[in-house]
């Protein structure tokens, strides 16, 4: 067939048009932004998740090095520690705060601290001034610790209390191991945390409004310090085959804790020369030679290191009281040392950044478990909106110590008066992380089991012009019994023996805003 001028071939058209093009890379834009969000989504959730592992990992394990501690401490936790029995030591700090006291201003502004109305909105934060502090022992693997300077063999003829002797001036740090231990744990406002927290050229914690807010967290920190008594600090000379010991006098209290992990105490010489003592589990019994009690033998008298006798606002004897500030972390002693420091040991002591709470409970046998009138739920001491009037349900819960500023129960009162506890005030901040405003009525309590040794050590322990009375084999007050317990000198803060302590450890983790909180149960009970 023939095609004429007006009929023109079929050209077949192939591809998309530009309306097409548009409209396909649109939906594949879409499609991309879609899988982007979906991977970032995941992202975020493998982050969350990683977050929250690691969280609870730390959480874990500081748990659980905890409960090892309390495990295998070394002693009974019973009060009146018999002479010779070396067996360490066990005692609570427990701060101005309660979990009550946590609550946010934002919701009524009235509110007072400890008030414990229903009504109040309670914040994540918790009751995180306590101190835990103990001597311990390790069953498997001995505790490690690092010492400035060498061991030598102590020579021949030489005291035979010591087995080895630590001589500073030789260079370098060593790793010692013991099977024994003291061990510390407590808190302070976390220096990036706290908006008012600083820490001056001293490594002394300077806050300008002198408390941590409700919403702020703390460090907690874990101390281990090696029982050696075997070992002796200092340089040593040897004379005519005798041993005469010695000690830098220009080492100051920073540098011991910072370049020795043992437990010592100071006596004073001659003059301000110091000699450094290592302590044994006996030693260890009576207050004066633990961490942070800081007792010094002079010839004058007692006191404590870097304070002024007339001006201290402590005793200077009985009952040597646990000082919060004297609890130095390694970030605060490097601080301290600056240019001057050997080791920088910031960060070791660090257990668990970002607590919200580390509040220890001892448990009370008559503490009275109620259910509030205006309520169905059963609360016990230390709950929001815990008080006596109400329907009683049982008894026996983990309190605070002076729960109720009352003798109502074993623990709900203050310490015993004869202790010298009763009234041991914060009349500065101490370092301790409370919320509370120190004032000059602000306390904080204590539980000890308390060496029987202050009985029959030779001191007028109560002022009384009589030397221990109750051992002396005479009838002081007259009621025809020969040392009764109404001629002791002193006593324990609570003379009762500790059926048990609940550990409570809170923590927050920023990027997700996620809490968790585990429990460590001390069983005391004797097997």
């Amino acid at each position: 067939m023939t095609l004429t001028n007006n009929q023109q071939p079929r050209i077949l058209r192939s591809g998309f048009t530009l309306v097409e093009m548009l409209v396909a890379m649109t939906l594949s834009l879409v499609l991309f932004l879609a899988v982007a969000e979906m991977f970032s989504q995941l992202g975020g959730i493998m982050d969350d998740g990683r977050a929250l592992i690691e969280m609870s990992g730390e959480l874990r394990g500081v748990t659980h090095t905890l409960q090892q501690d309390l495990d295998n401490r070394t002693v009974e936790v019973q009060p009146w520690i018999q002479p010779g029995t070396n067996q360490g030591y066990f005692e609570i700090v427990e701060g101005p705060d309660r979990d009550r006291d946590f609550v946010d201003p934002a919701v009524n502004l009235t509110i007072q601290p400890n008030a414990g109305d229903i009504g109040e909105q309670v914040t994540m934060g918790g009751d995180a001034d306590d101190i835990l502090a103990f001597t311990a022992y390790s069953k498997d693997e001995p505790f490690v610790g690092l010492v400035k300077g060498r061991l030598q063999s102590v020579p021949a003829g030489s005291n035979g209390k010591y087995k080895y002797y630590l001589d500073p001036t030789l260079g370098g740090f060593t790793a010692i191991t013991s099977q024994y231990a003291e061990i510390v744990y407590w808190t302070r406002c976390t220096t990036n945390d706290d908006r008012q927290f600083l820490l001056d050229s001293a490594g002394v914690d300077a806050f300008t409004d002198k408390k941590r807010d409700w919403d702020e967290t703390v460090t907690l920190y874990r101390r281990v310090l090696l029982i050696r008594p075997d070992i002796f600090i200092g340089n040593v000379t040897t004379v005519s085959g005798n041993v005469t010991f010695t000690i830098n006098t220009a080492t100051k209290y920073a540098e011991m804790r910072n370049y020795f992990d043992l437990s010592i105490r100071q006596r004073e010489t001659s003059g301000n020369a110091r000699s450094w003592l290592t302590n044994s589990l006996e030693d260890l019994q009576n207050r004066q030679f633990r961490i942070a009690h800081f007792f010094v033998d002079t010839p004058s008298g007692q006191y404590y290191p870097g304070a002024t006798p007339s001006t201290d606002p402590y005793p200077l004897d009985q009952p040597f009281p646990l000082r919060p500030r004297w609890l130095k972390s390694y970030e605060q002693l490097a601080v301290k040392l600056g240019a001057n420091n050997l080791r920088d040991r910031t960060g070791e002591d660090v257990v668990l950044a970002k607590a919200l709470s580390f509040d220890v409970r001892v448990f009370d046998p008559d503490a009275p478990i109620y259910t509030p009138a205006t309520s169905s739920v059963a609360v016990q001491p230390g709950d929001i909106g815990y008080s006596l009037p109400g329907t009683r349900n049982n008894t026996g819960a983990y309190v605070d110590l002076n729960w109720n500023d009352n003798n109502y129960s074993v623990f709900s009162g203050r310490p015993h008066i004869d202790s010298g506890l009763q009234d041991i005030r914060a009349t500065t901040f101490d370092q301790m992380p409370t919320t509370q405003i120190i004032t000059a009525t602000t306390r904080y309590q204590a539980y000890d089991t308390w060496p029987f040794l202050y009985e029959m050590d030779g001191i007028d322990s109560d002022n009384d012009n009589q030397i221990d009375q109750g051992t002396n084999g005479f009838d002081d007050n007259s009621n025809n019994i020969i040392d009764d317990a109404g001629e002791l000198e002193t006593s324990p803060p609570y003379p009762e023996p500790l059926r048990g302590i609940q550990v409570q450890i809170r923590v927050y983790e920023d990027g997700t805003r996620q809490i968790r909180q585990d429990t460590v149960m001390g069983d005391f009970i004797p097997g």
